[in-house]
């Protein structure tokens, strides 16, 4: 499930301003920020949004764009840059729309501070200006699954029966919820629900999480023919 907070900061010489100056401003399209909730480690996953030009000026510098996984302790891990674009020419009010999303994409990879389980993911664009600028940032949640991490049978608290197009969970445990994942990170199914219905799930091996009211997670794989 994706928060889309929205904070607002300033450049740094950006205190001397007078009041109804104008100003560059980016930020990004009502549509937000579309990425995935859930990929597995070191997967490389596509990022979706649109630009728009909410200052006063007419942006024609380059635009890059920056992302950060975010700690609660350490604050912002040291951001890299996915993706540039140049030849702007963009009008107060106007909307930018990626012409190659399919080249908009991060990895997630522990060289760029990602871990499984939980993740907030920062993303931002900045002007290519020394003028004094403000921008946007979205924080995303991405669940980060490690197939490595899959518990062992016999320590599993949670047991699968499969027949008839059917995929039944079987637990003494107080279940909150039952994921299932393709080998790409993609949900299949998410329900608070011990039944799952294959019928329409293309045959293959995929990833069934358990989460507990407890609070903990266990992980299995299992074949769907």
């Amino acid at each position: 499930m994706k928060r889309y907070l929205l904070i607002l900061f300033l450049s740094a010489a950006s205190c001397g301003i007078a009041f109804g100056q104008e100003m560059y401003h980016v930020g990004f399209s009502d549509n937000g920020i579309e990425m995935p909730d859930t990929v597995n480690m070191n997967q490389v996953y596509n990022i979706d949004f649109e630009l728009e030009n909410k200052g006063t000026q007419t942006i024609t510098s380059s635009i890059n764009v920056f992302l950060a996984t975010y700690d609660e302790v350490e604050g912002l891990n040291p951001e890299h840059w996915i993706v540039g674009f140049s030849n702007i020419d963009l009008e107060p009010g106007e909307i930018f729309i990626p012409p190659n999303p399919d080249d908009i994409y991060d990895q997630a990879t522990a060289i760029y501070n990602y871990g499984p389980g939980d993740n907030i993911v920062v993303i931002w664009p900045v002007i290519d200006i020394a003028e004094t600028q403000t921008s946007e940032s979205i924080y995303n949640d991405l669940y980060v699954n490690d197939p490595n991490s899959i518990v062992s049978f016999d320590d599993l608290d949670f047991e699968i029966i499969t027949r008839d197009n059917l995929i039944n969970v079987q637990t003494i445990e107080n279940v909150l919820q039952v994921v299932m994942f393709d080998l790409n990170g993609r949900i299949v199914f998410n329900e608070n629900g011990l039944n799952i219905a294959t019928k329409s799930i293309s045959s293959g091996i995929y990833i069934l999480q358990v989460n507990f009211a407890d609070g903990y997670s266990q992980s299995r794989k299992v074949m769907v023919e």
